[in-house]
């Protein structure tokens, strides 16, 4: 099954919305293009009720409504031969993670980690906090581009950067392993 149809299934049956859009597409846009990706993630994620639009709040995932979920990704990208783009993205709402911010830094290209991490991360916590008026209580953290001999070192750094933002959060700490297109999964508890 190709990738794209592996995305949207799993998407589909956990009840989020998404989007996939080409690396082709999105590195050179055309506006008809992007205008008609973003009424595509409009449709997806903005329901009509009675006659109103509202966001849509996702029951399909009963865990995250059980406590405060702050959900959060991470990747670096080469944006030169020598620095690297950190990007952080993070839901700001709960229970509907509808709402999201996104953060980036700059760091050596050589760099595994999200060196910026916890400035990066204590700002996102402190919106969702104002917004939500609660503490997360349950993180899930999603980290691309990670390989398999980075994961320890990774792991441990990013981790500690969660826990001195968040001490006493459960962490599930998710990874997409570069070039194996294996998905690891790891729950902890603080």
């Amino acid at each position: 099954m190709p990738f794209v149809a592996n995305v949207e299934e799993v998407c589909e049956s956990l009840g989020v919305a998404y989007q996939c859009c080409s690396s082709k597409d999105a590195r050179k846009p055309r506006k008809q293009y992007l205008m008609a990706t973003g009424r595509e993630i409009e449709t997806k994620v903005l329901r009509c009720d009675a006659g109103r639009r509202q966001p849509i709040i996702h029951t399909a995932i009963p865990f995250m409504l059980e406590a405060p979920t702050f959900n959060f990704g991470g990747d670096i990208a080469p944006f030169s031969s020598s620095i690297s783009i950190a990007s952080v993205v993070a839901s700001l709402d709960w229970p509907g993670a509808n709402v999201y911010r996104t953060l980036l830094s700059s760091q050596p290209r050589n760099e595994v980690i999200i060196t910026d991490l916890n400035s990066q991360l204590s700002e996102l916590v402190h919106e969702f906090h104002q917004s939500t008026k609660k503490m997360p209580i349950r993180i899930i953290y999603f980290r691309n581009g990670v390989t398999e001999d980075q994961l320890r070192h990774t792991f441990e750094h990013e981790i500690d950067a969660i826990r001195m933002v968040c001490p006493g959060a459960r962490i599930t700490f998710v990874v997409v392993a570069q070039k194996s297109h294996e998905f690891l999964s790891k729950a902890l508890d603080s």
